[in-house]
């Protein structure tokens, strides 16, 4: 029917302009294919496809991850520090944090549930009740963006609380503690009302990876905090899942973290010990009625905070690894998707079905030249032997007539033809039924052959002998 351009749509449009109906129609057809197309459109307004740090696949290159072989100071790689300058920076590690979010168990489940995933939620640290786990992160240097891993280092703690006999008000560092039967003392080097000052033993007594961390929390006379004296061992555990030399963290790096909440980096005079003090209502001082578990929890978390802020801050290393790559996540709004489809689904299915049946009204010829020319030949044999080098728009300048395509009935038979003496078909009209043929003086009806005779129509046969005698009496 040649609706399928929409060039050819207005064009009939504005040459019909002066038929409301057809004008309408066109029109009609035209607001059609621009719902369908702007429909079609909106399908891509109904889902996303971004950048996602938690859809990523893994490829084997060069990887950036946290140097574990020393705790540096000023990240300055390139010289080893001294054991001071490391005892100082693991304690500036684990001070700082406090201030990253502590996930729960959940948080960390939901970290390794797809074996990698960015810390944009910035838990560096988890708390597992019994124990703290700090997760080690690799970085994609060629677009600077962190992955978790599920290599993980756990700090542990084993505590033991005594009541404080002598020295407990914070104004003398030699105080004398109850154990059992035996009361023993202890300096704790440097104290405060209500101040919480945490002792670290830097020589190895309680094995390769633990240290031995002693708290003395001094009494609060206003909140009614009786002072306390914890002894602690806390342990870290060795790199779970390690493939890398670069991935071990060494025993010494991993003494000096699980004491670094009571180094400072200082060696003081005929000891082994260093400490720190914390004021009261510091993050780190103990609080209320603290445990022994709630005061190795704490010293624990610390520990771990080491590890965290380790692989935020630390010197990092190249390595051959397992390169994280950011992937694409698609987001669909489902709902409005579904509603987009079906708009288009019902849209296209009424206008098939009112193409279908504006179709069935007219015999619609193929578009083939040899059916247009048939169809075409009365009406151009107007021009006799004139017009054989005029294009189109030329024989329509030269014959200026407004013609219609209709149905001329010839007996029972009815004959295709376009001409200005063709009524148009009313609204909704359609071509009369029945036979359809051509011209009487049609010579295929005396050459077709094929046809039993018996079979076919009265009208035909008797053209075909009209034919004959004209043949005969030539």
């Amino acid at each position: 029917m040649g609706i399928d351009s929409l060039i050819r749509v207005i064009k009939l449009g504005w040459l019909a302009r002066a038929k409301p109906f057809m004008l309408l129609g066109c029109v009609a057809w035209i607001g059609m294919n621009i719902t369908v197309f702007a429909l079609i459109a909106t399908v891509q307004l109904t889902y996303s496809l971004q950048d996602s740090a938690g859809a990523i696949y893994e490829a084997g290159k060069e990887v950036s991850i946290v140097k574990l072989d020393h705790w540096y100071p000023k990240n300055e790689s390139d010289v080893v520090p001294s054991i001071g300058g490391e005892q100082a920076t693991a304690h500036m590690y684990g001070f700082i944090s406090n201030t990253y979010k502590l996930g729960n168990a959940s948080d960390f489940a939901a970290s390794l549930k797809t074996g990698r995933g960015s810390p944009a939620n910035g838990f560096l640290t988890y708390d597992l009740v019994d124990h703290w786990v700090a997760q080690l992160l690799e970085n994609n240097p060629s677009v600077d963006q962190t992955f978790y891993t599920n290599r993980t280092i756990n700090s542990t703690w084993l505590c033991t609380s005594y009541e404080v006999v002598e020295g407990g008000n914070g104004d003398t560092t030699n105080i004398s503690y109850r154990d059992g039967d035996t009361i023993r003392s202890f300096d704790v080097g440097e104290t405060g009302p209500g101040a919480t000052t945490y002792i670290t033993e830097t020589e190895e007594v309680c094995g390769p990876r633990c240290a031995r961390v002693w708290a003395f929390q001094s009494k609060i006379e206003d909140k009614s905090v009786p002072p306390t004296f914890y002894d602690c061992n806390i342990t870290m555990s060795n790199v779970s899942n390690p493939t890398l030399p670069e991935h071990i963290l060494p025993d010494m790096q991993a003494r000096i973290a699980a004491g670094a909440i009571g180094l400072d980096g200082f060696r003081h005079d005929n000891t082994t010990k260093q400490w720190v003090r914390f004021h009261e209502g510091d993050w780190w001082a103990i609080g209320a009625n603290y445990t022994p578990h709630d005061a190795g929890w704490l010293i624990g978390q610390f520990a771990a905070g080491v590890i965290g802020s380790a692989g935020q801050i630390n010197s990092p290393v190249l390595a051959i690894g397992t390169l994280a790559v950011a992937g694409s996540a698609l987001t669909v709004n489902w709902k409005f998707f579904v509603i987009v489809l079906l708009a288009l689904g019902i849209l296209q299915l009424i206008v098939s079905v009112f193409a279908i049946m504006l179709a069935n009204s007219v015999v619609v010829k193929d578009d083939s030249r040899l059916a247009e020319a048939r169809l075409l030949r009365p009406f151009l044999e107007r021009l006799g032997p004139s017009g054989c080098i005029l294009d189109g728009k030329g024989i329509s300048k030269t014959l200026r007539a407004e013609v219609v395509y209709g149905v001329r009935q010839a007996g029972q038979w009815h004959h295709l033809d376009i001409g200005t003496d063709i009524k148009p078909l009313k609204l909704l009209g359609s071509f009369p039924p029945g036979w359809y043929d051509g011209e009487p003086e049609d010579e295929g009806l005396l050459h077709d052959e094929t046809s039993s005779e018996e079979h076919m129509p009265r009208e035909v046969e008797q053209r075909r002998s009209r034919c004959k005698e004209k043949l005969k009496m030539e």
